[in-house]
Order: C-alpha cells, then sequence, then structure tokens
C-alpha cells in the first residue's frame, strides 16, 4: 500500500501507526528465532535439505526484494510465522512460492521460489524443469499491485489475506531481479579450491557471488603452516584440512569485541558467502583424524589466525599475533572477540567467544555452540545439524553448504544460472569423488604410537 492511494484520514491513522511503532522499539530484525537453549523449538520450514535417502540433492532460492507483499495491521509475530511458508496455491514438480521476511518489517514480506533439495537430486535434471517452471509461473502471473484478485493466502497465516504491494505497474515480469542461493552436498576440498578462487579470480565460479567473492574471506594455504604448528609442514597439509580451517578462521577473525559489545540483531551468516548447513561438529569430524600433535584445536587456529592474505603470499596479522612471519607468537586478542546476539521479539540473548565456540568443535558433541547461538536468529547455520550427504555414484559422505550472495537474475536467466551451478558441483564431483590419499597417515601413526596426539 502506498501512501499516494490513501484518504486523508486513512494516512493521519497510518502516519499515527508508524509513529506508535517508532516509540515502542518494534524488533526491525524478524528473523525467525528461538531460544537456543531449547531444542523443541524449530525455526521456518526449510527445503534445501537434506534428501530422504543421502543421495546428493540441489537445493535452490530465487528471492526478489522487488516482489512484496503487504497487510496493513500484521503483527511482527504473526509476520515473522509466514518466512518459509507457501504462498496459495503456486507449486509444482519440486518448487513452491513462498514468503520470506528479508524486509525485516512488521506487515512486509517477500517472494522466494525454492527449488526443494530434500527431493531433487544433482545430474537428473530435475533443478533444470524446475526453474524453467518457476520462470514461467513468474510471468504468467506478472505480479503487480494493481493485479486482478490480488489476495493471497499464507499458508498458517493469521493475517490472511495478504496483498501484492510492488511493484506497482504490469507487464515488467520478465524484468524483475531474483537473487540466487544453491545448497549441495560437497567435500573440504571444494571450499578451499572456492576460497581460493574467490581471492584471484572473481567470477570464475558460479557458486561464488560475481563481485566481491573475497569479502571477510581467509584462504589458509600452506603458507600460513611454515612454523610448523603441530608438527604439520606446508608440504604435508592437505586439501580438505584447508577448506576446513579457512571456513573456520574465516568465521572467527570477523568476530568483534566482548566486553562493553552492543548486541546485534544479524546472524552471522552475513559473514562469508558460503554457509555451512551441517554443523561444525559433524563438519570437524571429517578432518579430525588427521590432526597430529599435541594442545588443543584452539591453539592451534590461534597459530593460523596470525597469517593473512596478501597477494597470493602470506603475511603477519598484527591484530592478532607479534613476532615474525617464520615465528608467530598469537596475542590474546582472539581470547577476547565472539559474537552477541539478540532476539529483540522474545528478548532472549547471548554472548559467545570464539574460544568456546571453538572448544565445543573439539567437544565432539552436535551442535556446536556457534550454531546454538544463531538458533536467536534465523537458525541457518548448521541448521541441518548432523546432515551429510553422498557424491554421486559414491559411498563418500560429505557436509551440506549453501551458496550465498550469487548472481542475480531475471526470469529468463533462471534456468541457465541452475545448470551452470549444477555443471559446477558435478565438475566437483567428479574431481573429488574419493577421500584423499592421506600424505601423513605414516607421521599420525608414529604420533599415536607415542602418545602425541592433538587433545580435544
Amino acid at each position: 500500500m502506498y501512501f499516494s492511494t490513501l484518504t486523508t484520514e486513512q494516512a493521519i491513522i497510518l502516519l499515527s501507526f508508524v509513529t506508535f511503532l517508532s516509540v515502542t522499539a518494534l524488533p526491525s530484525d524478524l528473523r525467525n528465532r528461538a531460544d537456543p537453549n531449547d531444542l523443541s523449538l524449530n525455526v521456518a520450514p526449510t527445503l534445501d535439505g537434506p534428501t530422504s535417502d543421502g543421495s546428493a540433492g540441489i537445493g535452490v532460492e530465487f528471492e526478489s526484494s522487488a516482489v512484496q507483499l503487504t497487510k496493513l495491521w500484521c503483527s511482527a509475530s504473526d509476520t515473522n510465522q509466514a518466512k518459509g511458508r507457501q504462498i496459495d496455491t503456486r507449486k509444482g514438480a519440486n518448487w513452491q512460492l513462498t514468503a520470506d521476511i528479508t524486509t525485516e518489517a512488521a506487515g512486509q514480506l517477500t517472494a522466494e521460489y525454492i527449488l526443494n533439495g530434500k527431493t531433487i537430486k544433482v545430474g537428473t535434471g530435475a533443478a533444470s524443469a524446475a526453474a524453467a517452471a518457476v520462470s514461467s509461473d513468474i510471468i504468467a502471473l506478472d505480479f503487480y499491485s494493481g493485479m486482478p484478485n490480488n489476495k493471497w493466502n499464507i499458508e498458517g497465516n493469521n493475517c490472511n489475506p495478504w496483498a501484492i504491494s510492488k511493484p506497482s505497474i504490469g507487464n515488467v515480469a520478465d524484468q524483475s531481479v531474483w537473487s540466487t542461493q544453491v545448497t549441495a552436498p560437497l567435500p573440504f576440498e571444494v571450499i578451499n579450491d572456492l576460497f581460493a578462487t574467490a581471492l584471484v579470480s572473481p567470477g570464475s565460479s558460479p557458486l561464488l557471488p560475481l563481485y566481491r567473492p573475497s569479502m571477510n574471506i581467509v584462504s589458509v594455504t600452506q603458507k600460513f603452516f611454515q612454523s610448523h604448528p603441530n608438527g604439520i609442514t606446508p608440504d604435508s597439509v592437505e586439501a580438505d584440512l584447508l577448506g576446513f580451517l579457512s571456513l573456520v578462521i574465516s568465521y572467527s577473525k570477523k568476530a568483534t569485541p566482548i566486553s562493553g559489545a552492543i548486541y546485534g540483531t544479524s546472524s552471522p551468516k552475513f559473514t562469508i558467502s558460503i554457509m555451512p548447513r551441517t554443523d561444525f561438529v559433524t563438519l570437524f569430524a571429517q578432518v579430525k583424524s588427521i590432526l597430529p600433535g599435541t594442545g588443543t584445536l584452539y591453539d592451534f587456529v590461534k597459530i593460523l589466525a596470525c597469517y593473512k592474505n596478501h597477494e597470493g603470499d602470506v603475511e603477519l596479522d598484527a591484530q592478532f599475533c607479534g613476532g615474525t612471519v617464520a615465528a608467530p607468537k598469537p596475542s590474546t586478542h582472539m581470547d577476547s572477540i565472539g559474537w552477541c546476539i539478540k532476539n529483540t521479539d522474545t528478548n532472549h540473548q547471548g554472548c559467545l567467544t570464539v574460544k568456546d565456540w571453538i572448544t565445543s568443535i573439539a567437544s565432539g558433541s552436535s551442535p556446536d555452540k556457534l550454531t546454538l547461538l544463531d538458533r536467536l536468529i534465523d537458525g541457518q547455520i548448521g541448521g541441518l545439524g548432523t546432515a551429510l550427504e553422498k557424491i554421486t555414484d559414491t559411498t563418500r559422505a560429505v557436509p551440506l553448504f549453501e551458496f550465498r550472495n550469487l548472481i542475480d537474475v531475471t526470469p529468463g536467466k533462471m534456468q541457465d544460472t541452475v545448470n551452470k551451478a549444477e555443471q559446477a558441483i558435478i565438475a566437483f564431483f567428479k574431481k573429488y569423488k574419493t577421500s584423499p590419499q592421506r600424505k601423513t597417515a605414516k607421521r599420525r601413526d608414529e604420533s599415536k604410537a607415542s602418545g602425541d596426539a592433538l587433545a580435544f
């Protein structure tokens, strides 16, 4: 609804309502939330995975902030409840139209088409067909505020019916822009490849953002092991371990000081464009066996955090360490940083230090504490728990990841975009269909025999 369409009396009432909202501080962040300590509570229904039989699936989301639904006077909680729920009868084979809460305002929703990662299997052509069907549905519906029968019921919502409020003109559906996210199972060698690619070849992978793919990314390379942490030399470190550490350190180094922190209302998932949907304890289990040496996982990570990428090389990160590149000396900075998040709908809040998070990863007890903390916002990080799926035609089970902030597309480009992402996934499956041949197996056996193993 727009002010230009209101009578004077209606506008006065609405302005009074807006003033009331500002005075009472209605929460701006309306993402699905739950008390992180209550495992019986869950977030919105999700269709990105996993598959029921553990085979490799692919899920895709197309979301547009240009297509909005509005319901005046709808409460924050009822708006929040609509997330992930089907809009009217709009669904087909392996896809459906759902509501999202990207605008983070009561009484406002955005449209999101979801290609069902629980039912679409990689390499079957089902993802491409679903993308084509979604494209056709967008064009056929031609969403706009003046469209006929502009009443839309959202599954189980107390504010029904809703109305399309944007766009304001018709016959522009083919020009509408939709952001893309893809969810798929991939091994850590792929994550290592993608982190490296993000730094040196922007725009070269359909699983990375077209613009600024390297934002906040730390690509852990062999050069991070110059000081031989835990006895691992640059030439012995393995690609899957590099991928795991790149993910953990990228999240860790963008954390902020806990002391005197202002509680945020956004998920840590926005740190980087690659988000694990499998929890970090399960992720760590994929590489734990190749970590020799003494000490804790946290102490190990602190040493690697001493480095930062710089023009194809590494240099010392003075914020986290002193010493030299060859002999870094971790400071106490990482001990003091973490995340403080507040659920402004329920006033639940929590803080988590990087140290406590990494310690929880090594504990072996799922879920890790960052996965728990994210439940205050929308429960996306690690939200699929211990889920793994098998690389096609193999028994190798690998974690699920969501690749965010991908290319924006018009409906006519949706099928091609999905095809390119799926082909990239298939290529990675072929490249890494078997687990790495362990270069450090002999050294690990010797360490184990002497009782010299990384402590968890």
